[in-house]
């Protein structure tokens, strides 16, 4: 029996070890982001991920997405301008959503590992 990616659980497809190429999880975690909160010029570059997730505004973007004010500041917003501080403090916001979600910090990185 043949699973799909949406019933695997994620909407993901199951991956086999190292056989998983990078850039297309990159694309596709992208395109699963841009569908929940739609980035405003469509999905980015898969090399641009990094850049994305380490202002965490795009992290603060989903949580209200997938709970509606969730977090209620988020650092650029406005202007698309995120410095060191107001990105760890995004980072921080979205950490203390999953936190409220129940997710174990087991399964969660840590600021440090984005802004990195």
């Amino acid at each position: 029996m043949t699973t799909t990616t949406m019933e695997s659980g994620g909407g993901l497809p199951p991956q086999n070890g190292h056989d998983a190429d990078t850039s297309n999880l990159h694309q596709l975690l992208l395109e699963w982001m841009d569908a929940l909160a739609p980035f405003p010029a469509g999905p980015p570059t898969p090399s641009s991920l990094p850049s994305i997730l380490s202002s965490g505004t795009q992290l603060c973007i989903l949580a209200n997405a997938i709970l509606p004010d969730s977090i209620p500041h988020i650092h650029g917003l406005d202007d698309g301008q995120v410095d060191a501080a107001s990105a760890s403090s995004n980072i921080a916001a979205y950490l203390a959503f999953c936190d409220r979600l129940g997710l174990s910090k087991h399964f969660l990185f840590s600021a440090n590992d984005l802004l990195r």
